[in-house]
């Protein structure tokens, strides 16, 4: 795992490759990310390496540059990061931020692994933006040490029907325990 270099702006951050390298998988305009959140790999020397932000940095993402994969130097800059008014960097704003989360009907990963959106890169998505939803219906994988766990819409907390508003994460992304993977409506 890298850590990203951050610097302050008035209005967020500009988010810096920490060493040479080919930058890949960077994470979808406009998504909400934070420090548990993969911003993309780095390659550096052949070897790859999940990216992620320090702990402080949180907001939402604004490219410059959205290739699929470029060759980058150290500190060169990667994308910007918009500060969102309810998500600020304090402790107590955190709390607020995850409480506001708590209030929207959300799917989370129930433990750290790799993402993906389909049985087989052959298949078609589990589910898609607009796609209606039904407790006990699959919305995805999360692959830890060559096992498959499903991902169901299910919990008391949720209705018994849904649409899906967002899928939060991309396919084959490295997810971390409780973070968000799909927003429901």
């Amino acid at each position: 795992m890298e850590t990203a270099i951050c610097e302050a702006t008035q209005n967020g951050f500009v988010v810096k490759s920490p060493a040479v390298g080919v930058y890949c998988n960077p994470p979808r305009n406009g998504a909400l990310i934070n420090s548990k959140t993969t911003c993309g790999t780095i390659r550096i020397l052949g070897q790859k390496f999940p990216l992620q932000l320090p702990e402080h940095v949180q907001g939402i993402i604004k490219f410059t540059n959205r290739e699929e994969s470029t060759n980058v130097g150290y500190e060169q800059e990667l994308f910007h990061i918009e500060n969102v008014e309810s998500l600020t960097t304090t402790a107590a704003s955190e709390a607020d931020a995850q409480q506001e989360m708590q209030n929207k009907n959300v799917v989370v990963a129930h433990t750290d692994g790799m993402f993906y959106r389909r049985p087989t890169p052959e298949e078609p998505c589990y589910v898609n933006v607009g796609d209606e939803v039904k407790k006990g219906q699959v919305l995805g994988l999360v692959e830890v040490m060559k096992t498959f766990n499903q991902i169901l819409y299910s919990g008391e907390d949720l209705p018994e029907t849904g649409k899906i508003k967002e899928i939060c994460v991309e396919d084959g992304e490295e997810v971390k325990n409780k973070q968000v993977l799909f927003v429901i409506e």
